[in-house]
């Protein structure tokens, strides 16, 4: 579905001097029409070729408003082939009876209609507020759309210009401004009075607020921003921010401890491990003995039987074949079952 903006339309003189009523009509039995003319091509571009002339257009609805900017169900489209006005919300009548009369038809469908009534509609004319009353309006739940027939409203007597973007309904007999649709590819759909439930924006005074939004930045860029923008009040003082205290505390340096220091030369520290138990071998060897020299990373493995006697044995053999007097063992680090056990 592809959507587009409503284009601003450019305000002309009204020569209607009736007085608007906010509240609603004043007499809903005096009703006031609406009514626009809508080509067959048009129509047909827009919802298809297979259309009837007594057809509500049930179906085909979604396609065109989905340019609109309100809801497909509280859109009102000006319809020249629907034969009846259609609505399909229960409140929007100010008066409704049971319907006794023949179902919609259209293209391979009908639909029976729950009732039918009188409905207000506050439309906005040139940024005026005026209610449209629509007499025998059919409720029908599952329309997709609330439909104007320009047929019925064409009976009642209304004059209507249109032109490529809108349509102007006129008091037939003193050609004054009523009401107005814009068109939307191909067909009209009243303008209607939107209400704002909350404010379109709200300027905040609060500092943390805008500290926050803008990355935590300095009380005093803060206030410089606020002195080269428009409409920002002035700001309430700020909390300290606790992010912030966390972010820029100092961490502690790590004590060095003698046992944590590398070896500063070969035979100085030894990284000892057992690994196992595996598959015992040709020399019946089932675990081996890792001895890491952690100054120059030379890595000796030694095929042990068993741990429990082995490795202080076979440890003492690598020892007595590598040191020097030049370079003692003085700290071994045991890992595994042995990683509380250190000499020196």
């Amino acid at each position: 579905m592809h959507t587009s903006t409503r284009k601003q339309l450019k305000k002309r003189p009204s020569t209607d001097d009736e007085d608007d009523d906010a509240g609603g009509p004043k007499d809903p039995k005096k009703p006031t029409f609406m009514a626009t003319k809508v080509s067959e091509k048009d129509v047909n571009e827009a919802f298809g070729n297979d259309i009837e002339s007594n057809f509500a257009l049930f179906d085909y609805v979604p396609i065109m408003m989905a340019i609109k900017t309100l809801s497909i169900r509280d859109a009102w489209i000006v319809d020249s082939g629907c034969a009846q006005h259609v609505c399909n919300s229960a409140s929007r009548f100010v008066q409704m009876a049971k319907y006794h009369g023949p179902s919609l038809r259209g293209v391979d469908t009908s639909t029976a209609p729950s009732g039918v009534g009188t409905v207000n509609i506050l439309c906005n004319v040139r940024g005026r507020k005026k209610w449209l009353v629509l007499d025998n309006v059919l409720y029908v739940p599952s329309a997709h759309a609330n439909l104007i027939s320009v047929l019925q409203l064409l009976k009642r007597g209304a004059k209507v210009e249109s032109s490529s973007r809108d349509a102007i309904l006129r008091n037939k007999s003193n050609g004054k401004n009523l009401f107005t649709a814009s068109e939307y590819h191909g067909v009209y759909a009243l303008d209607l009075w939107a209400s704002l439930t909350f404010p379109s924006y709200h300027v905040s005074p609060q500092m943390s607020l805008w500290h926050n939004r803008l990355a935590h930045m300095s009380d005093a860029n803060l206030r410089r921003l606020k002195k080269q923008a428009h409409g920002v009040r002035d700001m309430e003082p700020r909390h300290p921010c606790n992010s912030c205290l966390q972010g820029r505390m100092i961490e502690k340096p790590h004590r060095r401890s003698g046992r944590n220091r590398r070896g500063g030369y070969a035979m100085e520290l030894l990284h000892i491990d057992v690994a196992g138990p595996f598959d015992e071998g040709l020399d019946g060897s089932r675990y081996w003995l890792t001895i890491v020299d952690d100054f120059t990373g030379w890595i000796e493995i030694i095929p042990i039987p068993r741990r429990q006697e082995f490795v202080i044995q076979s440890l003492r053999f690598f020892l007595d074949h590598n040191e020097r007097p030049e370079r003692k063992c003085k700290r071994i680090r045991l890992a595994g079952y042995l990683n509380k056990w250190e000499t020196r």
